[in-house]
């Protein structure tokens, strides 16, 4: 009974996110990963990334740039930034 309690539940992917924007735009970029079926957001420091991943506590590292919602209503180029471990 204590392992199907124990490891019986359903795995959720858990994605870092580092948000420096802190927009209404990043803000709805997180509530969308978040309604993924299996996908679990965490908020993470950009310094803290490599570590999470290395040690698998996170699967994808997620980073909105600062002026990110400025350079998206002003029609600038946006490049999306995601980090993932790669096993040797």
């Amino acid at each position: 009974m204590f392992f199907s309690f124990e490891f019986g539940g359903q795995y959720k992917y858990k994605i870092g996110i580092v948000d420096k924007d802190n927009s209404y735009s990043s803000n709805q970029i997180i509530e969308s990963i978040d309604e993924l079926e299996d996908i679990q957001s965490v908020k993470i420091k950009e310094k803290d990334y490599k570590l999470l991943l290395i040690t698998q506590q996170i699967e994808v590292a997620v980073i909105i740039d600062k002026n990110f919602e400025e350079n998206l209503l002003n029609f600038k180029p946006q490049e999306y930034k995601y980090k993932v471990h790669k096993a040797k």
